[in-house]
């Protein structure tokens, strides 16, 4: 076989490395959409798994929130103060056998960066308990949180913006009845 055979089989070898070059090149672009969409699809089951891990914590919560509502030794709290102006009305679920309580505020403002509304109880004005410290949150209604054990019984709940100062009315209060 030589360049000069009429078979044409030296062209015919010539044609085929184009055609296989062109089927490699084809394959490896097949692998690298096969590789961009495994990949794709991994992060699309990675969001889908962290959804429903937060579906499920949502509903957690408020089957947490609505068992503790529900335990009778839960009270309700009606909150009074200068707040209510701009927060709208406001309200706090208390249990002090499980301290665990729940603030509702529809609109509870947001405070400058580093500064957080701290939940006090106390039983007279020398005895006071941080409960919990919060920090609003747009489209937030709901605050629930727990605390540990307080000295005696509580009387009273006072919502600050920042350290509790005697001097300072609270922004909202109520009386635990």
């Amino acid at each position: 076989m030589n360049g000069n055979d009429p078979s044409g089989h030296e062209a015919d070898s010539s044609s085929w490395a184009g055609v296989l070059i062109i089927c490699c090149l084809a394959l490896g672009f097949l692998a690298a959409m096969f590789h961009w969409e495994q990949a794709r699809y991994q992060t699309e089951r990675d969001r889908a798994a962290t959804l429903l891990t937060a579906a499920e914590l949502g509903m957690a919560r408020a089957e947490s929130l609505g068992r503790n509502l529900a335990d009778p030794r839960t009270r309700l709290i009606h909150l009074s103060g200068p707040l209510l102006t701009e927060a709208g009305g406001a309200a706090l679920a208390y249990n002090e056998a499980i301290h665990w309580a729940a603030l509702f505020c529809d609109r509870l403002p947001r405070l400058d960066s580093g500064r957080h509304y701290e939940i006090w109880a106390g039983a007279d004005q020398a005895q006071w308990v941080r409960l919990a410290s919060i920090d609003a949150e747009p489209g937030t209604s709901v605050y629930a949180f727990h605390w540990s054990a307080a000295p005696g019984r509580l009387q009273r709940i006072e919502i600050s913006a920042g350290p509790r100062v005697s001097q300072q009315p609270p922004l909202l209060s109520g009386q635990i009845q």
